[in-house]
């Protein structure tokens, strides 16, 4: 007894870390295949400004930041097929992706090819209700087009991926 009074005050007048964010995953089969999309990543809550993309940044701010966005977020898209996005081809595999936010707070979506950041268009999308944390998911439109819907907060949106289906 006599040391868990001194343990007890020390956890009340330490500072404690924050809880970690808890990590998502969700994942597609195609239809007719055997071939899957997966996207996993971390549920950050609503406050997402560290992730602002400072006025006037350079190449190299903006390189940090998305590093930094990947860390944090820990996004990263793993498909049995070559996907197109923003009309680039990402082929089969995975990939790193993240975010960051426009001066107007508008999320901007990339995703790491070899080493480079490519925009995700993304269309805006009216959210129904408020989300707390990051949710995304894997819809099915048709046979060559799968969309990832985002949600935060009162954003929302949806990018479109052009699938390249290949024989296994």
């Amino acid at each position: 007894m006599k040391l868990a009074a001194p343990l007890l005050a020390l956890f009340l007048v330490v500072p404690h870390a924050p809880d970690p964010a808890p990590e998502a995953e969700v994942s597609l089969r195609l239809p007719d295949t055997a071939q899957d999309l997966e996207v996993a990543w971390r549920q950050l809550g609503t406050e997402l400004s560290a992730w602002l993309e400072p006025q006037g940044a350079t190449p190299q701010d903006l390189h940090r930041l998305r590093v930094q966005s990947i860390l944090a977020f820990g996004g990263s898209i793993r498909s049995d097929v070559d996907l197109r996005a923003g009309g680039h081809r990402f082929r089969e595999g995975k990939h790193p992706f993240g975010f960051t936010l426009d001066q107007g707070g508008a999320l901007r979506f990339f995703m790491v090819d070899g080493t480079e950041a490519i925009p995700l268009p993304s269309d805006g999308l009216d959210a129904a209700w408020l989300a707390p944390h990051m949710v995304l998911s894997l819809a099915y439109v048709k046979k060559d087009e799968v969309r990832l819907l985002w949600h935060v907060g009162e954003k929302a949106g949806s990018i479109t991926f052009r699938l390249g289906l290949t024989p296994r």
